[in-house]
Parts: structure tokens; C-alpha cells; sequence
């Protein structure tokens, strides 16, 4: 349909009005769906996202650090792999870790931590082209009730958030969490790991915003 709006295969080429965002299980899953369209975009050389989409905490480490090593890792695969199909092909990676934290009081993947945002400097580093989220809560709305007391307590929830956004995140020799990757494996579940219980409480938790569905 793209290419019959634009004009024909080579004028969506030479002028792409859209980006086709793949998902893929995660860092070291990926399932076939995924590589085939993948494969295609980079045959009609047509931009496209390739995002595994792992849970912090449950199917990838809970630190930032370990999150970003796993997923990041299937970024740069998906990116290999396009190359690979053809030199040159336009790719777009994340600038954000996984699909979110495994919230440990709500057990709800949260889209909208200010964590989210850290993995921009991988990309940066690689200097590779990405997209992100800019500021972003689970809040369900603002209103004209977001006043006066009720507007000092919401602007006290944000400034938490931006704190969160700013603090950077350690990288030691634990927080990566390799050993852990290696010994969960392509399927691993990291909620019963003891470097999940060790780790989890670091992570942003709302005081006001609303996880739960």
C-alpha cells in the first residue's frame, strides 16, 4: 500500500513515508516472524525498528544496566543482520531499555519509568540513529482538579520522576548481570533470581501515578 501511495517501490525508496517497528521476544530470542520482516524491509531497502521487547525483572535482568546488556544485544544482532541482507539498509535502533519494568507491587510491565530513557547513550555511542520517549507517567489524567494542594503533591510526583530520569545508573561488575544472562538462557525468567530480590527496590516506584490496570 506504501509503495502504490508513493508512487511506485523505488519512489518509496528514495522517499519513505513510514518505518515498520518489530518487536521481537528479546535480547537473545528471536522469533521468526520477527527476522522475516526484518529481512524483507532490508531487501526493499525501507527503514524499520527492531526492538526486543523484554520484561525488567522478569525476562531480563531488573537492573538498568543488566536490562540494557541483553536487549541491546538483540538490537545490535537485528542490526548485523539487516546489514548482512544489504549494506546500507536504514535502520532505526531504541533509546530505551525494555518494554518496561515488571512493577513488584502491582505485577504490571510499566511503559512510562523515567529509567526507560538511559539507554539513549548506547545508541549515542554507536552513532546509531533512535528513537525515545520524552517525559511520560502512567497518570490517568490533569484536570482542573489539579490545583493548588493537589498540584503541589502531582508536581512533587514529577519532580521524582525527572530525579529518576537524571540519576544515571550504575555499571559495575555486578549490575550488567552476564552471569545471570548466561545462566537463564534464551528462555530465562528472572523474577526468582536472588539478583532480582537483591536489586529490585532501586528501581522507580510512583508515589501518585497509577500502574495497575
Amino acid at each position: 500500500m506504501a509503495e502504490t501511495v508513493a508512487g511506485g517501490a523505488e519512489a518509496l525508496q528514495k522517499k519513505p513515508m513510514a518505518a515498520c517497528y518489530i518487536n521481537v521476544v528479546s535480547g537473545l530470542r528471536h522469533n521468526k516472524e520477527a527476522l522475516e520482516k526484518l529481512l524483507f524491509l532490508a531487501s526493499k531497502n525501507l527503514p524499520l525498528l527492531y526492538i526486543p521487547a523484554s520484561k525488567a525483572g522478569l525476562t531480563s535482568p531488573v537492573t538498568p544496566a543488566g536490562s540494557v546488556v541483553l536487549d541491546y544485544a538483540g538490537v545490535l544482532v537485528g542490526l548485523v543482520l539487516t546489514q548482512f541482507k544489504r549494506e546500507g539498509a536504514p535502520v532505526i535502533v531504541t533509546g530505551m531499555p525494555p518494554e518496561g519494568t515488571f512493577d513488584m507491587r502491582t505485577l504490571v510491565t510499566s511503559y512510562c519509568e523515567p529509567e526507560r530513557t538511559i539507554a539513549q547513550a548506547v545508541s549515542h555511542f554507536y552513532g546509531l540513529p533512535m528513537f525515545s520517549i520524552a517525559g511520560a507517567s502512567e497518570s490517568k489524567g490533569v484536570d482542573l482538579q489539579a490545583f493548588s494542594f493537589i498540584q503541589l503533591a502531582l508536581c512533587d510526583e514529577i519532580i521524582s520522576w525527572i530525579k529518576g530520569f537524571m540519576k544515571g545508573f550504575e555499571v559495575s561488575d555486578e549490575t550488567p548481570a552476564l552471569d545471570v544472562i548466561a545462566e537463564m538462557g534464551p528462555d530465562g525468567q528472572y523474577l526468582g533470581t536472588g539478583h532480582t530480590k537483591k536489586h529490585y527496590r532501586e528501581r522507580w516506584y510512583p508515589g501518585l501515578f497509577e500502574r495497575a490496570d
